[in-house]
């Protein structure tokens, strides 16, 4: 009982960590959805950590965007 009671409490940091993140970042929601979108198809997926410097994120936006004019 007490390893859950531990478990709630860790995942609770790391979602309030996350959020931090994420506000910081001021973006809006369909942003930070595009974002995540093109990090995961960036990365194939796996874990890891996000960038968060505003250039980092901007070559990913823009990764994206190329990826989607070679579709076309």
């Amino acid at each position: 009982m007490r390893l859950r009671e531990l478990e709630r409490q860790k995942t609770e940091i790391e979602n309030v960590g996350i959020i931090a993140l994420v506000r910081d970042m001021d973006i809006l929601p369909d942003e930070l959805t595009a974002y995540i979108q093109a990090f995961k198809a960036q990365t194939g997926g796996g874990a890891a950590i996000l960038p968060t410097e505003p250039a980092e994120i901007e070559n990913i936006e823009n990764d994206k965007e190329d990826a989607n004019e070679e579709k076309e």
